[in-house]
């Protein structure tokens, strides 16, 4: 039975059988676009692993080796003081009569001090803890900004963070790590890190990016 004999006996003229075949068409085009979208935005998928961004980062291990050595100068310090002032406590029985009110005053004024001490060495501490937190932010913003450019650049529609270090059998994290892991399988040439870490060494003025180091 021909098309138009059937859009007969269902009461249909010759239009609504072209009207038929130009909503079919229409379906056929509407699926295959969606398809085409949809295998788009899963090859215009990419990872990123941030800690070897950050690890290769050159001012930011500049930076980070400073303030680590800046806390490591005042752990050092404050020990010393700490040692000054055990060092008091025990010559205080020595140089005045436990009990009498002259060692209840210098006791006093030792115990004040220690807890200047505290004081003054916990909000030194904070104030590096401050820092750090600002340059993690910091060099993260930078990364973001270039990793957006380089997207635009390519048409990547999403990017997202993964651990590319090796699992280690014989360390329980390394290994949960990669079980909980977001990502079960990827492409290499779905990893854009080198390139992120190139585009922040000429970012940087650097004179030719260093080889990555791995995690």
């Amino acid at each position: 039975m021909t098309l138009w004999r059937w859009n007969a006996l269902l009461g249909l003229g010759a239009r609504s059988g072209i009207s038929f075949l130009c909503l079919a068409a229409f379906a056929v085009t509407a699926l295959s676009s969606g398809f085409a979208d949809s295998l788009q935005a899963q090859t215009s998928v990419a990872l990123l692993d941030m800690a070897v961004v950050f690890e290769n980062h050159p001012a930011f291990k500049s930076r980070l080796a400073q303030l680590k050595q800046d806390a490591d100068g005042l752990q050092t310090a404050v020990l010393q003081q700490r040692q000054a002032l055990i060092k008091e406590q025990e010559n205080l029985r020595l140089l005045y009569q436990p009990g009498s009110q002259e060692f209840k005053d210098k006791e006093k004024e030792l115990a004040l001090k220690v807890t200047q001490l505290e004081i003054d060495s916990n909000d030194k501490m904070r104030d590096l803890m401050v820092q750090e937190a600002k340059l993690h932010f910091e060099i993260y913003s930078e990364v973001i900004r270039l990793v957006d450019e380089y997207c635009n650049q390519f048409d990547i529609r999403l990017v997202l963070r993964f651990n590319s270090a090796a699992v280690q059998p014989d360390k329980p994290e390394s290994v949960m790590q990669q079980v909980n892991g977001a990502i079960v399988y990827y492409n290499p040439n779905r990893d854009i890190t080198a390139a992120i870490v190139q585009r922040v060494a000429q970012v940087r003025g650097a004179a030719s990016p260093q080889p990555i180091q791995p995690r």
